[in-house]
């Protein structure tokens, strides 16, 4: 059984702050104190430093606002 491709619209269920200021025009700093003041889990990967956030998540809570 072949393991299925994904689309070309479908999008990462976890980005980066970097991606998400990106594609929502909001600053990385806003961002950022989103996931600082704890309005944003942070999503750890390995050892890496690098901020990944949900998705989802981030678009309920500026839907949200």
């Amino acid at each position: 059984m072949k393991p299925k491709r994904a689309d070309k619209d479908s999008r990462a269920t976890l980005v980066t702050l970097q991606q998400a200021s990106k594609e929502s025009g909001i600053p990385y700093n806003s961002v950022r104190d989103l996931v600082v003041n704890g309005h944003l889990r942070r999503v750890h990967i390995g050892d890496s430093r690098r901020i990944w956030i949900r998705r989802d998540e981030f678009e309920r809570l500026i839907a949200e606002q």
